[in-house]
């Protein structure tokens, strides 16, 4: 009966750990299109461990004893999980002004921090009730506990990020639930565990679901792009916004410089002068044809990917017929390979047959709505697994996985140089991008 009892109680605080450690990614991914992947996770765990540490540490010396429902703590939790998607965008409004470090931390302040500070709250009351009032009255026995509950609750939710969140849970993203939808469904998932353990306060859990429904039910919530949407600048234009397996992707046009960008949360795929372009056309009297050629013919806003092609100048005993371009090759990077699809044209124009490995099946399909990326084979795939599984052997191999920070360093192993000197014709060549800073 003891035990029944026990794990009754055991079993609720459990799920709020298991729901606010799902929370806590989530929330990163949230923050990645407005602050970037280095700024929303920069400061993330020193945020959760500080908050967790003092929480613990004033409630097992008695300063926060009066918070003690967990049912109340489920409610809590709910709210600022259903409600932010609605109110973020409030939160958001300031971010150029806040910046990339310490953005992240305000916002935090209104997702993980309060989730962080009642399941921390929770299970230092369970600790609490073995603890003796003298050793409550001394500073160093609950500093040692707090330390450690602080320490062992940071390191879980660390190691779920690396071991299961990332390779199970996030490549989901964007398409079976978007990003919100999830803050929500958690949120849901709370009051049903509250249901189950008390009839009390029906009308509360009732008025939540609803909240919960009604949030749902709106559209960009649903398509992952969120209330987060602010307004631009009046010479930028939206032309198509759309929630994938790699992040927010945004296709965006600036019609007083005249140019038009592909961004994948807060990174810069690609773009192209389309506006120049079509300017200089028009100048010349050209109209049959406008936007096609003012696509098709402007300049890449990225030189690099243009000097790509430069590779055709190696002298080789015969002419080159096949090219594979691999970019960003698994989700553990921030952004997209293929981007806006200046290279694959480069080698199109010189009838090269071009395969391309893509992760990201809307990079691909913005590419050739929006940049005039011509028909190529692509491939939906993670690029390791790809060129280790294929027997095909391609003339030039372009390796570029820049993520806008750096490179992956899993992707320049010894294997990986070697699965793609196995993918080469015996004279076939491999062009890689390199990043480095010179300190």
């Amino acid at each position: 009966m003891a035990k029944s009892k026990s794990l009754s109680v055991l079993l609720p605080t459990v799920i709020l750990l298991l729901v606010v450690n799902v929370a806590s990614f989530v929330s990163q991914i949230i923050l990645r299109p407005v602050f970037g992947s280095v700024g929303s996770s920069l400061h993330h765990y020193n945020g959760i461990f500080c908050v967790a540490f003092v929480t613990c540490l004033l409630t097992l010396i008695g300063r926060l004893s009066s918070v003690h429902r967990l049912t109340d703590s489920l409610t809590a939790v709910s709210l600022v999980l259903v409600l932010f998607p609605i109110h973020m965008r409030f939160v958001f409004i300031n971010t150029a002004r806040l910046g990339p470090i310490l953005g992240p931390i305000i916002t935090q302040m209104t997702l993980t921090w309060p989730c962080i500070f009642v399941l921390s709250h929770n299970i230092s009351n369970h600790v609490s009730k073995w603890l003796t009032s003298s050793i409550r009255r001394m500073w160093t026995g609950p500093a040692f506990i707090a330390l450690t509950i602080a320490t062992v609750l940071t390191t879980i939710f660390r190691v779920s990020e690396q071991r299961f969140f990332v390779p199970y849970l996030e490549p989901y993203v964007g398409i079976y639930w978007s990003r919100f939808t999830l803050l929500v469904y958690l949120g849901l998932v709370l009051q049903s565990v509250k249901i189950l353990r008390t009839r009390k306060s029906l009308s509360l859990v009732l008025c939540i679901v609803l909240i919960g429904f009604v949030v749902l039910m709106q559209r960009d919530v649903q398509q992952g792009i969120g209330f987060a949407q602010l307004p631009l600048p009046p010479e930028y234009t939206y032309l198509d916004r759309k929630e994938s397996v790699t992040g927010i992707l945004s296709v965006i046009e600036n019609s007083e410089k005249g140019y038009r960008v592909l961004k994948c949360d807060h990174s810069l795929l690609g773009g192209l002068w389309n506006g120049l372009k079509r300017k200089e056309l028009l100048a010349q009297g050209i109209t049959v044809e406008l936007e096609e050629r003012s696509i098709d013919e402007a300049e890449t806003v990225y030189s690099a990917f243009v000097l790509q092609e430069a590779v055709r100048l190696v002298r080789r005993q015969k002419e080159p017929e096949r090219v594979l371009l691999m970019y960003v090759l698994s989700f553990s990077t921030d952004s997209s390979g293929l981007g806006v699809g200046i290279s694959a044209k480069s080698f199109v124009k010189f009838g090269l047959d071009v395969t391309a490995v893509e992760i990201d099946p809307v990079v691909h399909q913005f590419a050739e709505k929006y940049f005039g990326l011509p028909k190529i084979s692509a491939v939906y795939q993670d690029g390791r697994s790809f060129i280790q599984e294929q027997d095909r052997k391609w003339d030039f191999i372009v390796h570029d996985v820049f993520t806008g920070g750096s490179v992956p360093p899993h992707l320049f192993t010894s294997q990986m140089w070697n699965s793609c000197k196995q993918a080469l014709m015996d004279d076939g060549v491999i062009v890689v991008v390199l990043f480095f800073l010179n300190h």
